[in-house]
């Protein structure tokens, strides 16, 4: 378990951009190489490029529920109460959230009405929901609380770093609709994940033996990892020890890449509506991964009912503890499973309706400029403002949010957009982002929930993200 923990903290330290799932800041903006996975039959510029040497470089985290500044507040109450009232605030659908798309090298090209790109990304994503009711059974224990289940269906958690390997093509068609594709090869540096439990554990104050009869009620509980079978330590009574040198190694050698291998596909398509609205619709990283490399899985089932050791002292002692132990492993069995198994990507999906605005011709540049004239030229880029609903499925968890966003190219060189969003982690979300360019060096900088920097202990998320990229 130590050795699990040396992998998930050292896999933080090789990311360098960290994105929520829905973003409402690159969803949709125009020639950003960002917007080619989540939209991808957005337009791009004649030829763009990112290069390991101009980092773009984004972070964000969403927490849902309970903040520190509801813990750690200095208003002067108890500790211990403001446990307990953020215990009583606490969902099962709440937790953490987040994902890292680190473009490390890409490129992409235009020719007439077709456009094709290629490239290599990581990403990193992790959640966790609140187990609401172990952190119960942890503060308040089993004392004069009989029938309060626990739940293991609560636990719902995730951790995987992938490298993805894409090549993907768009085409605008005569009939003024917009198709793209990416096809992806991925390769899982590691991954470990708990979901699809069930099954109570309880307390009954009515045992024949002892006062209480404890219940482990029909448990099933899997936990798959990949990729983590070396690096897991078995407790062998002190005969096992850790060697933290050969761990580093091992998790150094898994970034370089893994037997495991998976495909998948971004797919996106744009259809004009009437006059400036068009519609999108658009599904994100469709795909499985097959876990072979160094799997170690455990998976538990069973009942037992456990009434206590009614102390006895005869003649000849009893090991009281192992025969608990060895009755317990029979009644409820945990298996060991090497097995190569697969699972599904945390697929996205957006839709969005999109306005384009009237402008003013400014530097060959349609900008919107109200009552002051109109420019519709086709090919320049017009602001442009549009609604955006998103889901994603995470593990049997949906996770829905919605959004607007403003777009407004202000000049040739300098573009600004502006977002409201709202899903289940931050209500009122607003963003703000900026680009511009000087010749063909494009530049940007971005944050959002602007108002989470009032008070950053009290904030559900954070997000800044910088970066450059060659646009031509």
């Amino acid at each position: 378990m130590k050795k699990i923990w040396i992998f998930a903290i050292a896999s933080l330290f090789f990311v360098r951009e960290i994105r929520a799932q829905f973003d409402l800041l690159t969803y949709d903006f125009r020639r950003h190489p960002a917007a080619v996975f989540s939209d991808p039959a957005s337009g791009q510029a004649r030829f763009w490029l990112v290069t390991p040497l101009i980092p773009q470089t984004q972070f964000q985290v969403k927490l849902s529920g309970p903040t520190a500044y509801d813990l750690f507040a200095a208003d002067g109450r108890d500790f211990n109460d403001k446990w307990r009232q953020a215990l009583e605030n606490i969902r099962p659908s709440q937790g953490l959230l987040l994902e890292n798309k680190n473009l490390w090298l890409a490129a992409g090209w235009r020719k007439d009405e077709q456009a094709f790109r290629l490239g290599l990304y990581t990403q990193f994503h992790v959640w966790a929901f609140h187990p609401v009711s172990f952190y119960r059974l942890a503060l308040y224990g089993n004392l004069d609380r009989p029938g309060e289940k626990v739940y293991f269906r609560e636990l719902n958690f995730n951790t995987e770093l992938v490298h993805v390997l894409f090549a993907g093509w768009a085409k605008n068609w005569p009939s003024g609709w917009k198709t793209g594709i990416n096809f992806k090869i991925y390769n899982s540096a590691g991954n470990i994940s708990s979901y699809g439990n069930s099954g109570t554990f309880y307390y009954e104050p009515s045992g024949q033996n002892n006062y209480y009869t404890h219940v482990v009620d029909r448990i099933n509980l899997q936990v798959h990892s990949s990729g983590l079978g070396r690096l897991i330590l078995e407790d062998k009574a002190g005969q096992s020890s850790v060697n933290e040198a050969a761990v580093r190694r091992d998790i150094i050698d898994r970034l370089n890449g893994t037997n495991n291998w998976g495909l998948g596909v971004d797919l996106g398509v744009r259809m004009p509506l009437n006059g400036r609205w068009e519609a999108a619709l658009s599904v994100e990283d469709l795909g499985f991964i097959r876990y072979a490399d160094d799997n170690y899985s455990l998976y538990s089932h069973g009942s037992y009912r456990y009434e206590g050791i009614n102390v006895i002292f005869p003649e000849n002692p009893v090991d009281y503890w192992g025969q608990v132990r060895d009755d317990f492993k029979e009644k409820v069995p945990t298996d060991t499973l090497r097995a190569v198994f697969f699972k599904m990507r945390p697929f996205k999906l957006y839709t969005s309706l999109r306005y384009t605005f009237p402008g003013r011709k400014i530097n060959d540049y349609a900008c919107y400029r109200p009552g002051r004239g109109d420019y519709d030229a086709p090919g320049k880029p017009h602001s442009y403002a549009g609604i955006v609903l998103f889901y994603q499925n995470l593990q049997g968890k949906p996770y829905w949010g919605a959004g607007a966003y403003l777009q407004w190219v202000t000049a040739r060189w300098l573009q600004f957009r502006l977002t409201y969003g709202s899903d289940a982690y931050i209500k009122h979300n607003i963003g703000l982002g900026v680009q511009w360019h000087i010749g063909p060096w494009h530049a940007y900088l971005m944050a959002d929930n602007l108002l989470g920097y009032t008070n950053l202990a009290a904030s559900h998320g954070q997000y800044i993200g910088l970066g450059t990229y060659w646009a031509f």
